[in-house]
């Protein structure tokens, strides 16, 4: 049981074997400037998403559904989530190009939607970062929008983006590409378009993996050793 002691202190009652033990915890000094922020902000939103918070209320339970039921509502929420996210990302990047931060006492945009939203920090300046990024790339912007990219999608594009030689001719098929699979296997496809992009980075990388080849041995007490060491493939296959 949680209750509030004196703020930024909450006391937390324990049921333990002996009894009820109690611990106070204490909000960092960052959360609670944050936490001031939040409370400093506006709360009245324009009309236009009431009916949003109206419609999720209506939502079916998922216990009156069947399994087929379950599964299209799975793809239709998801796809509907993602346009949240990415509305809520332009709203971040509006936010930034008209300095809100500065004028709601925030100081950047992204501790303004960390207090806004309640998420981690970095999740916030992830999210500005993510507003700027998607300026440049009108078919990754524009399949966000439409819900059929998620935000992870989103963000493996723009990591690599950069990296990748002729992105704005390729961008296209690999926002097309992105739809049919999941992030991880995005990152997958798209680590092999930088390395052919960049292939003597592969040549540095194997020096450097050369580089780390060796092994040392050394005493531990009670008369022990432990060795340690990077080998090549070849010989670490041997030993395995």
């Amino acid at each position: 049981m949680f209750s509030v002691l004196s703020y930024p202190h909450v006391t937390v009652s324990v049921e333990q074997e002996k009894g009820v033990g109690v611990t106070t915890l204490e909000i960092s000094r960052q959360a609670r400037r944050r936490m001031r922020i939040a409370a400093r902000l506006p709360t009245r939103h324009p009309r236009p998403i009431d009916p949003v918070i109206t419609a999720i209320d209506q939502l079916p339970e998922p216990d009156t559904l069947n399994a087929e039921e379950r599964a299209a509502a799975m793809t239709a929420i998801a796809r509907q989530r993602n346009r949240l996210d990415a509305y809520l990302t332009t709203l971040a990047g509006h936010a930034h190009d008209n300095h809100d931060s500065q004028i709601l006492g925030a100081g950047t945009t992204g501790t303004l939607i960390t207090a806004a939203t309640r998420c981690d920090p970095a999740t916030g300046s992830a999210t500005v970062n993510r507003a700027k990024g998607l300026r440049e790339h009108p078919h990754l912007h524009a399949a966000y929008q439409a819900g059929t990219l998620s935000t992870s999608h989103v963000a493996a594009i723009l990591a690599d983006a950069t990296r990748i030689k002729d992105f704005d001719t390729l961008e296209p098929d690999i926002v097309t590409l992105a739809t049919t699979t999941e992030p991880r296997e995005v990152r997958n496809l798209l680590r092999i378009l930088v390395d052919q992009s960049h292939p003597d980075h592969l040549d540095n990388d194997f020096a450097k993996q050369r580089d780390k080849r060796g092994i040392s041995l050394n005493p531990l007490p009670g008369g022990n050793y432990r060795l340690d060491g990077h080998l090549d493939p070849i010989t670490g296959k041997r030993l395995a």
